[in-house]
C-alpha cells in the first residue's frame, strides 16, 4: 500500500523538510525510526512509559536485575514473592520485573543455562498474587527440583490432566509440577482458589507462561 504526502489545504508536508509540524505526521516519524534504527529501536520506543515507570521506581528505592536461579518454594511462595501479596507488595519485595503485565509478572534469571527460563507470578482479576511458579534449574519444591525424574513425586501429589501434577501445600495453597518426558518441567505454589479445579489452574499457568 502506498500513501502520499499529507496535505492541508494547498500545503504539502515533507517530514525530511518539515520535521513532525503537526500530530499527522507522527506515522511518518514512526516509519523513519523503524527505518533507521530497526526493530531495536522500535521496541525501545514502544516501552518509553514502562521505562519512564522504572527509572522512578528506583529513585524510590525498587531493585532491579535477574534473579537467582536457585528459588526454594514453600507454602506461600518463595522467600520474597508471596501469594496473595499485591502488586505494590510485590514490586516491593521481588523488584521490577523483566515482563510486566495487566495479571502476568516474568522476572529473567541469571546464569547461561537459564536464559530461556523464567521465575512468574499470575494475578487474580483483583490485582493479588495467585500463583507464584519457576521453571529454572534449581528451583526446588518440597526437596524435588526441576529436572528431576517424575518417580520423585510418587505418594506426594495426585494426577490433574496431562503432564499436571497437584499436591497438599499449606492449609490455603497447593503444590504444582509440570512433567513432560519423564521430568519435571516446573514448580509452583497456587493458591486453593488458583487451583480448585484443572481448568482455572491451567488458566493462571498460562498467565505465567508455565505451560
Amino acid at each position: 500500500m502506498t500513501f502520499q504526502r499529507q496535505r492541508s489545504g494547498l500545503r504539502e508536508f515533507d517530514i525530511t523538510k518539515d520535521g513532525v509540524a503537526h500530530y499527522g505526521l507522527f506515522p511518518d516519524w514512526w516509519e523513519d525510526v523503524r527505518r533507521v534504527g530497526g526493530a531495536a529501536a522500535v521496541r525501545d520506543m514502544s516501552r518509553g512509559a514502562e521505562a519512564y515507570l522504572q527509572a522512578w521506581e528506583r529513585v524510590n528505592g525498587i531493585h532491579f536485575g535477574c534473579k537467582s536461579p536457585r528459588q526454594r518454594f514453600a507454602s506461600r511462595g518463595t522467600r520474597r514473592l508471596l501469594l496473595r501479596s499485591t502488586a505494590a507488595q510485590l514490586l516491593r519485595r521481588g523488584g521490577q520485573p523483566r515482563l510486566r503485565g495487566n495479571r502476568t509478572w516474568i522476572w529473567c534469571v541469571r546464569g547461561k543455562k537459564n536464559r530461556h527460563r523464567k521465575i512468574a507470578v499470575a494475578l487474580t482479576p483483583r490485582g493479588r498474587v495467585a500463583l507464584v511458579g519457576s521453571n529454572t534449574r534449581g528451583s526446588d519444591l518440597r526437596r524435588v527440583r526441576v529436572g528431576d525424574p517424575v518417580r520423585r513425586l510418587r505418594g506426594r501429589t495426585h494426577r490433574m490432566g496431562a503432564g499436571l501434577r497437584v499436591g497438599r501445600g499449606g492449609p490455603r495453597s497447593r503444590f504444582v509440577y509440570g512433567v513432560r518426558a519423564g521430568r519435571v518441567r516446573f514448580v509452583a505454589v497456587a493458591t486453593r482458589a488458583a487451583s480448585k479445579n484443572r481448568t482455572v489452574l491451567r488458566r493462571y499457568l498460562a498467565l505465567a507462561r508455565l505451560r
